[in-house]
């Protein structure tokens, strides 16, 4: 979904893409793994689904789209 929304150039694969995202994004996107730790993973997960949400909400208000926030209330609302 970022590397979509944010996408600006017509050519390259997935990781030429990340160049020309913003940084904070990217940020965003190296975050989305898991460990062994289930703690941290958890910790990680409500992290992403936060940062997630918001990002798919400026995504959304980019291209005049409505944004339903319930899936991320709920994955949020789980992990918190």
């Amino acid at each position: 979904m970022l590397l979509i929304g944010f996408d600006k150039i017509t050519w390259g694969g997935c990781q030429n893409k990340l160049a020309f995202i913003p940084e904070d994004k990217g940020g965003h996107l190296k975050k989305y793994f898991c460990t062994e730790d289930f703690d941290k993973n958890r910790e990680n997960i409500l992290y992403c689904m936060k940062t997630f949400a918001e990002d798919t909400k400026e995504i959304c208000r980019l291209k005049n789209e409505e944004y339903n926030e319930c899936l991320a209330n709920r994955m949020i609302n789980f992990f918190s």
